[in-house]
């Protein structure tokens, strides 16, 4: 998932969980037309709805220090990690990427892997566009501010994972996109706990607190879960 995509994502979950309690039907909803447009309207609804605006004292990247990052994914010391901050997010961002042991090759296959493609797909075969990346990457989103109690939390995740399981739609101006992903409960992780096997994300409702672990390898579902539920037991005692 690129930075984009988790961007508009972590804004969309930000304004449904912000709507615990509302008592209109209507799903808040942001327009996509730059990020300074979106930041700018989700930061507005978070002052409106809450009174508050987000704390930006716990730092993503700093919880996703090397330690954590190099023991769940087995790396060596030789390896070099680069951390993004978001720019964008309306909450704490951040992602930490690392290239591929064959970066070099999938990059210099990548013109040969999209023609064998297209050709396949004008002959009418079903077959999946290859993917070009050339780095694995993990993100970490804290949602801020902390919930008053632990049952506000749990009540705004339930809401929030309700709304993107139906579809959370976000308009602007003439566009309107519809994000829709499928989740599953998953047990021993927090209070509460879901993956969305489509974003590759697992979300985590521990005490007073909401955050997502995003993984992304290219490795199985099922190895990517796990690798999400190892991270998160990391994280939850850091924040």
């Amino acid at each position: 998932m690129n930075q984009w995509t988790k961007f508009i994502l972590t804004s969309l979950l930000a304004v449904t969980v912000l709507a615990c309690g509302e008592k209109s039907d209507t799903t808040a909803a942001d327009e996509i037309a730059t990020p300074e447009d979106i930041e700018q309207t989700i930061v507005e609804a978070v002052e409106e709805q809450t009174g508050a605006k987000p704390s930006t004292d716990t730092t993503p990247c700093d919880v996703l220090d090397d330690k954590v990052i190099r023991a769940s994914f087995n790396l060596g010391s030789d390896v070099e990690l680069t951390r993004r901050p978001s720019k964008y997010s309306p909450h704490p961002l951040c992602t930490v990427s690392w290239p591929k042991p064959n970066a070099a090759e999938l990059e210099k296959n990548q013109a040969s892997a999209m023609s064998d493609y297209l050709q396949r797909k004008m002959k009418g075969e079903d077959v999946k566009m290859p993917s070009f990346r050339t780095e694995n990457e993990v993100s970490l989103t804290l949602y801020e501010p902390q919930f008053n109690s632990p049952q506000e939390a749990i009540a705004s995740f339930d809401l929030a994972m309700k709304r993107l399981s139906d579809g959370v739609t976000a308009a602007h101006k003439d566009v309107e996109m519809t994000f829709q992903a499928d989740v599953t409960p998953v047990e021993g992780i927090g209070s509460k706990a879901k993956w969305a096997p489509k974003l590759r994300q697992l979300s985590v409702v521990d005490r007073n607190r909401i955050f997502h672990v995003a993984v992304n390898t290219g490795a199985e579902l099922d190895d990517e879960l796990e690798t999400a539920k190892g991270l998160a037991r990391e994280i939850a005692p850091a924040l």
